[in-house]
């Protein structure tokens, strides 16, 4: 890890993204649990401690970590109130191992339920708003991706997983909030148009 790395943590959303080639930039790095492992914060956790294990590999702090996390939790039964407590945990833990480090929350992405989206997606991502401080933000991958009270369907497929368009409004936001915190750096995300006909073509 340099200091000119951009982490990307998460759960099989962050995985299955080619960060790298979507924010056209070499030092992002992806951090992604993997297919099949789920979309938990403690799986998350694990990642981040085997990330920073004392390994005998130079680890500076990062200069950026996006952390994107929770879907298994929010989705599933698990009380709001501990999966709120995991998730202040797990910031705690990437302040502590890379206290330099710029951390972006990001909020979860919406589903097709319209209930679970309202009472424990909209609930965690507010209460994300709530760590925001000197070396915590917050960005929005819950808006742009919405339609009404559900999931717009353009940008997942086949129902609840983040497709090809859905990965660029993410990037988008992701450049979007890097650009405001290291102006200097160069980071090149497709816009709509050319996405949607790349995707076409494809």
């Amino acid at each position: 890890i340099s200091e000119n790395d951009v982490l990307v943590f998460g759960d099989e959303f962050i995985k299955n993204g080619e960060w790298q080639e979507l924010l056209g930039n070499v030092n992002v790095k992806n951090r992604g649990t993997g297919w099949g492992y789920g979309g938990d914060i403690a799986t998350t956790s694990k990642i981040v401690d085997a990330t920073y294990a004392n390994t005998g590999v130079e680890k500076k702090d990062a200069k950026a970590i996006f952390l994107y996390t929770g879907t298994g939790d929010a989705n599933g039964t698990t009380d709001l109130e501990t999966v709120k407590a995991n998730y202040k945990a797990l910031v705690d833990k990437l302040k502590q191992k890379s206290p330099t480090s710029v951390i972006y929350v990001m909020s979860l992405c919406p589903t097709n339920n319209a209930g679970n989206n309202t009472n424990r997606i909209s609930a965690l991502n507010a209460y994300m708003q709530t760590l925001v401080g000197e070396k915590v933000k917050f960005v929005d991958t819950y808006t742009p991706l919405l339609n009404g009270t559900v999931a717009n369907t353009k940008y997942f497929y086949p129902d609840n997983y983040l497709g090809a368009l859905g990965y660029v409004e993410m990037a988008q936001a992701m450049k979007a909030a890097l650009a405001v915190d290291f102006p200097e750096d160069e980071y090149a995300v497709i816009d709509d148009a050319t996405a949607e006909a790349r995707y076409a073509q494809a």
